[in-house]
This record gives structure tokens, sequence and C-alpha cells, in this order.
């Protein structure tokens, strides 16, 4: 069910981006994060959304801004790896090997 309901999350996201709405993307994705708070496609389109609509688009156009927009997606980007290595952890039908392989990226 979930997958299912990520999957509609992304046609809906990719029609904002069909059409260059990288704010628009944002704030649904927001409001999606709010359901799916440890989901980390979700963390990370935001992200990227953010970074496009912020820096590519030039919308941040104060030291300020561009210092709060920064953090929030570093923000994001770790909070998908965290959710990246519960996954990983919970994972048991992969090796001990592949586990460490899988989630040694938080681990560097």
């Amino acid at each position: 069910r979930k997958e299912k309901e990520i999957g509609k999350i992304f046609k809906h996201i990719q029609k904002y981006q069909e059409q260059g709405d990288q704010e628009s993307t944002a704030n649904y994705l927001r409001e999606q994060i709010k359901i799916y708070p440890n989901e980390p496609d979700l963390l990370t389109h935001l992200a990227s959304a953010l970074q496009d609509y912020y820096f590519h688009q030039g919308k941040a156009d104060t030291e300020e801004l561009k210092r709060e927009k920064s953090d929030e997606i570093i923000n994001l980007c770790e909070r998908a790896l965290k959710c990246l290595q519960m996954i990983c952890m919970r994972e048991k039908k992969l090796s001990e090997k592949d586990r460490r392989r899988c989630c040694g990226v938080l681990h560097r």
C-alpha cells in the first residue's frame, strides 16, 4: 500500500517538474513528508527541488536565505541517509558484509 501511494506522489511531482514549477514541487513534498517522514526518496526529492528553486533559479537573494536553505537541504539529505541506514539494518536478508557495505556511508 505504501509503495502504491509513494508512486502516486512521484507521478504528481512529475507533473510539477514538467512545468518547471519547483516551488509547487517543494510545497507538495513538504506536505507528503508530514505523512511519510522517513521516506528517503521524498526527502531527497525535496532537497533537490529546494536546491533548484533557491539556487539554480536564483530565488535565494540574500546571504541569510542562502544559509537557511543550505542548512535545510543538508538536513534533508542527512535525514535521508539515516532513513536508508535504518532500512539497511532492518533488512535481514542481507549478509553482515552486505549490510556493512550498504550502511557504511554513514560510518566514514
